[in-house]
């Protein structure tokens, strides 16, 4: 990749390329240590964008980032122009005049971009997801698929985005889906998450063994190909607690379901026909039955602090009694803490892979391997 592709794609591309300043539709905001968006010239549409995209409080602290980093000269400079592949998006939508906001994904192998797509009188219309690697072209053709399963097989199909169109161009893949309509809930489990989770789960429930379930398929190919990144300490511990696992789950009948994979607050909508979630990039079938509520309940809590054992211990029994009320919720709460020990374990492999076998800069990976070595003590 030349000097002029490594520019666009950093800012970007395929959707974005360079452009003078007259020609600019769209700049780069805010230009500070990473990219964030990229927005409208206009101010009333980019306003409009950066409203659907971030929490009050965290619009504030970027605008005043932004503030600084109007004075720069790199944010004067960094004006771009819509390539024929944004384009083509729009095309999607049969829409004439769309406005678009693009929300830059993390660097990485899994780098996706998020486009809001705006009418003329800058209502929000849709969502498209553009993978620009091939490992995040897979995530986005996974998220089409079971959006395509899950609403021909009814039952969650109010709940589920609609997909509108997807393609794939080259190594790019486009997925463009329905917004919800709704607002985010607040951070307790409620009613309508376990309905939800039970009609998910409804759609596959298989008895078998842990170490024949795809879960564990998936945490044995990632381990084999991040044996030779990890360090030592990651090695080990990961090494330790798959060989925990087999031997704890190998013998359980426990039902492997549909989990979500990314079941926290901030991808639930509350819309008028109930709960409505988005994010299906990393659903799948066969993984243990609490994963979900677990993610649920740990992440919003990883993210802002350590995990201490009594947290881990409240954890488990509050899983477990949320657990049993789903469909046979007696059977998906054995080995509660076992399964805890397989969530951490599978989650930290799949973010470690993403950031190539570094652990250092990731919090949550830092926090889920200290609740690790805790699970693995206890035994």
């Amino acid at each position: 990749m030349n000097e002029l592709r490594k520019s666009e794609h950093s800012l970007g591309w395929p959707l974005m390329v360079a452009a003078n300043h007259a020609d600019a539709s769209h700049f780069v905001f805010p230009s500070g240590l990473r990219p964030r968006f990229l927005l409208p010239v206009d101010k009333s549409v980019a306003k409009v964008g950066l409203e659907f995209f971030l929490s009050p409080l965290k619009r504030l602290a970027l605008n005043y980032q932004a503030f600084t980093a109007r004075l720069s000269a790199a944010t004067r400079s960094s004006k771009l122009v819509e390539t024929g592949n944004m384009k083509e998006i729009k095309e999607m939508l049969s829409e004439p005049g769309l406005q678009t906001v693009v929300a830059l994904g993390t660097p990485g192998p899994y780098t996706k971009h998020t486009v809001l797509l705006l009418s003329q009188a800058l209502i929000p219309l849709a969502i498209a997801k553009v993978g620009t690697t091939r490992a995040a072209a897979a995530l986005i053709a996974n998220e089409a698929d079971w959006l395509t399963n899950l609403a021909a097989e009814g039952g969650l199909s109010t709940t589920i985005p609609r997909l509108i169109a997807s393609r794939q161009t080259g190594e790019t893949y486009t997925l463009v889906q329905s917004l919800s309509g709704g607002k985010q809930l607040s951070y307790a489990f409620t009613g309508m998450h376990l309905t939800f989770l039970s009609s998910l789960q409804g759609h596959e429930e298989r008895g078998s063994a842990f170490t024949a379930s795809e879960m564990r398929r998936q945490m044995e190919r990632r381990m084999t190909g991040l044996e030779m990144k990890l360090s030592q300490e990651w090695r080990r511990r990961a090494k330790r607690a798959i060989h925990e696992l087999d031997k704890r789950l190998g013998g359980e009948r426990l039902p492997t379901v549909v989990a979500h994979r990314d079941f926290v607050p901030w991808n639930i909508h509350l819309s008028g026909s109930g709960l409505f979630v988005f994010d299906w990039e990393y659903a799948s079938h066969g993984y243990l039955p609490l994963y979900d509520l677990f993610h649920f309940l740990l992440m919003p809590v990883a993210l802002k602090r350590n995990i201490s054992q009594n947290r881990l211990r409240k954890l488990i029994r509050e899983t477990v009694t949320i657990g049993l009320q789903l469909n046979s919720g007696k059977q998906k709460t054995l080995a509660a803490d076992a399964q805890l020990l397989a969530y951490l374990t599978d989650l930290c492999l799949f973010y470690l892979e993403s950031n190539d076998g570094d652990d250092t800069d990731d919090i949550v990976v830092q926090r889920y391997a200290h609740s690790i070595d805790v699970l693995l003590e206890d035994h």
